[in-house]
Order: structure tokens, then C-alpha cells, then sequence
């Protein structure tokens, strides 16, 4: 479930940077909700659980995390293989700064 403004955790403050650098610096990208969350009451689906934080279209998908918990999840991790079996690019960052170093990689390689 969304928290709102100014009470997001660690990791949502670090997507949220990361969307807007990423976004200056000419990147088209979003954030996705993966997993189930619940409104009013009605439970939805969302993108399929371990899904990455971010779409960097077309140069593929970012995991945020912040230092204290750097590790991915089981079901990211699961999600991570299957994207790259499939050719598929995903990364896993900590800072702004190297997920900036990420997508730009990506875009140098086009």
C-alpha cells in the first residue's frame, strides 16, 4: 500500500531520487508497483511479485537498495534470473549516483 507524501521508507526516498535524476538527465522511466496492495477494502494485482522499482524504457529495469538491506528478496532475485534468460537488462543499486552510471551504460551500448 502507498504511503503518503514525506513518510515513504529508505528505499522509496531512494527510488524516488533516482526517478527524478534519472528523468534531468533525459531518461524515460516510472516507478512499478509490483505484488498485491490494498484500497479501500479491494485487494489488486499489480506487476508480478519481485518486479524491479524501476522501467528505464527501453534499456531495461532497476532494484533499488539502501545500504543497510542490500540484499535482493527471494522472489526479486527469482525475477532477476528469469529477466535474464530472457535477455532482459536489471541491476540491483544503492546510491543515485550509480544507478545514473547504470542507465547510462545502457544507453552508451544502443
Amino acid at each position: 500500500m502507498r504511503r503518503a507524501p514525506g513518510r515513504r521508507g529508505p528505499e522509496g526516498r531512494l527510488q524516488d531520487a533516482t526517478i527524478e535524476a534519472l528523468k534531468r538527465a533525459g531518461f524515460w522511466c516510472w516507478a512499478v508497483t509490483s505484488g498485491t496492495y490494498v484500497r479501500s477494502g479491494r485487494t489488486y494485482a499489480a506487476a508480478p511479485a519481485g518486479t524491479p522499482d524501476i522501467r528505464i524504457e527501453p534499456f531495461g529495469w532497476l532494484e533499488g537498495k539502501v545500504p543497510k538491506t542490500p540484499k535482493l528478496r527471494e522472489a526479486q532475485r527469482l525475477w532477476h534470473e528469469k529477466a535474464r534468460r530472457f535477455g532482459t537488462r536489471v541491476a540491483k543499486y544503492t546510491s543515485v549516483p550509480e544507478a545514473l552510471n547504470i542507465a547510462n551504460a545502457w544507453r552508451n551500448e544502443r
